[in-house]
């Protein structure tokens, strides 16, 4: 009778100590499935949030410095038209007017009828491709019955970064004595304190921007059938 009550101890023994040996893989096993079939979220602390918020000024040297980085990267999409793409040229002539009334660009009729010849996208990446720094450029032309007019616009803030107006047949109107070109920089948020302007030989100037971390230069030009601002590169 001992001997068999010493044999129920000691199978009794193994027993435990071999579900204590198969219990963490079960507990592993059942939270493994709770995790799978259930979806978790959490907050981030504010310092780990990254925010694709740029400074306009950090937004034009992207652009410039893809003009002249051999390792730049340009990417450009085809448009897709739809209810949304089609109120581009209402944007666009919403910041035209605003321009004109800066006395950035001469008093043009906007209101006649016009039509959206070319609208793409472009997309511009910051040093080493990072995605926390992107600028979506919208590239957009419309055609009114005596000109025509060319933008790049910030694709989120419909801000024109280069606006172009061109006539081929006859001339265009003439410009206002009040016009000032450096008031484009102005136009796009710069501080005046950072804000000069020179002229060229060939006619035009250049609207210069300086600050302690950055500086470009716009090219302002224009004649009978010609006026634009462009980033000089």
């Amino acid at each position: 009778m001992t001997r068999w009550k010493n044999l129920l101890k000691i199978g009794s023994l193994f027993l435990i100590l071999f579900v204590v040996a198969l219990a963490p893989l079960a507990i592993t096993q059942l939270q493994n499935g709770r995790l799978i079939n259930k979806v978790y979220t959490d907050t981030l602390p504010e310092e780990q949030v990254i925010y694709n918020n740029i400074e306009i000024t950090e937004k034009i040297a992207i652009i410039k410095n893809s003009f002249s980085n051999e390792k730049r990267t340009i990417i450009r999409q085809e448009p897709v038209f739809t209810d949304k793409e089609n109120t581009i040229g209402e944007t666009v002539v919403e910041e035209l007017r605003k321009l004109q009334e800066m006395k950035v660009m001469p008093s043009y009729d906007l209101a006649q009828p016009y039509n959206v010849e070319i609208n793409s996208k472009i997309t511009f990446m910051g040093a080493n491709n990072s995605p926390q720094k992107v600028v979506n450029i919208r590239e957009v032309a419309i055609l009114y019955p005596n000109f025509s007019v060319g933008v790049w616009l910030d694709d989120e803030t419909a801000v024109v970064y280069e606006l172009t107006i061109f006539s081929k047949k006859e001339k265009l109107p003439p410009v206002e004595e009040d016009l000032v070109p450096v008031r484009f920089m102005e136009y796009l948020g710069l501080s005046p304190e950072n804000i000069s302007y020179k002229e060229a030989e060939n006619g035009g100037g250049y609207c210069l921007y300086f600050d302690e971390n950055t500086h470009f230069s716009y090219r302002y030009e224009q004649d009978e059938y010609y006026i634009s601002y462009y980033l000089d590169s």
